[in-house]
C-alpha cells in the first residue's frame, strides 16, 4: 500500500539532516529519520 507523507526537515550539522513527519490524513502514523549526505542537500 502506498502512502503520502507530509515531511519537514532541519539541518543537524554539515551534511546531516533530521526529517520528521506523518502519513497524510493519519497524524498518529509518525516517522522520524536522520540522513547524512556526502553532497549538501541545500545550497
Amino acid at each position: 500500500e502506498d502512502y503520502w507523507l507530509e515531511m519537514s526537515y532541519r539541518e543537524a550539522g554539515e551534511g546531516s539532516y533530521v526529517f520528521s513527519g506523518h502519513v497524510k490524513g493519519h497524524p498518529e502514523r509518525m516517522l522520524k529519520a536522520c540522513a547524512v549526505f556526502l553532497t549538501p542537500l541545500l545550497k
